[in-house]
């Protein structure tokens, strides 16, 4: 609730540990109001340490939005003919240019082929590919991203600073080179969460050579974003964003 979140700061604009503790508490149990969900999930994600001042939040956004301006520039700026020779720049932006035309096509905000939305999501996973080039671009960033889009109304710097944070701590494993031996350990952990509290539900897996739980492969990958409608996932990332 937003008075729930505005009572967890200081004078100076700091969280205090106590009331931060029980509004994470909270916004895992049921999740956030989304009149102030834009505002927590920095905090939740990392890109605003816990102990920043209102001060210090204002320098990180600037400073993120600084980051950002000057590797879109970098991507923006490669010529025709330095992409005949750039063949990674080239399979990057093909991949992207795929995955967007087909990301949330349903929703207003990206129906239209010249949708701004659209070009933004290009954007910041262009721009995201060049800041991290060892990951680059895989499929599903696109169904992370546009969630997070949609929240700061197409701020791309924004964006871009939330989805970062959002890889590097919680999402990366699902998408480096050994992608799939984290995928192998989160299955597995699902298995053992399934056989330890849903006794039946396992034995009926096991019984039909399914309680290697790859039928849940997509689920984890994405975060159930192709699961359920938009609409809901943001409730549903709160609570796991908050574990």
């Amino acid at each position: 609730r937003p008075s729930l979140w505005n009572g967890c700061f200081d004078a100076d604009g700091r969280l205090n540990p106590a009331t931060f503790a029980a509004a994470r508490e909270t916004a895992f149990r049921g999740g956030i109001d989304a009149s102030i969900r834009a505002e927590v999930w920095p905090f939740l994600l990392g890109l605003f340490p816990t102990d920043s001042t209102a001060e210090d939040r204002s320098r990180i956004r600037d400073e993120h939005t600084r980051q950002y301006e000057t590797i879109k520039a970098q991507w923006v700026s490669v010529t025709d003919e330095q992409a005949q020779h750039f063949t990674a720049y080239r399979e990057r932006r093909v991949g992207i240019e795929k995955d967007v035309l087909r990301t949330d096509r349903r929703l207003p905000a990206f129906a239209a082929d010249d949708a701004p939305m659209l070009r933004s999501l290009f954007n910041v996973l262009m721009t995201y590919s060049f800041y991290n080039f060892d990951i680059g671009y895989c499929q599903g960033m696109s169904d992370f991203l546009a969630p997070i889009l949609l929240l700061y109304d197409g701020d791309e710097a924004m964006s871009f600073a939330v989805f970062k944070h959002l890889m590097k701590n919680r999402t990366a494993g699902n998408f480096y080179n050994d992608h799939r031996h984290s995928m192998h350990r989160q299955l597995e952990c699902l298995k053992v969460l399934v056989q330890t509290f849903v006794t039946p539900l396992y034995n009926h897996l096991e019984a039909n050579y399914a309680e290697g739980m790859t039928f849940a492969f997509r689920w984890l990958l994405v975060y159930f974003k192709r699961e359920f409608p938009v609409q809901v996932i943001p409730q549903l990332w709160d609570v796991i964003f908050a574990c």
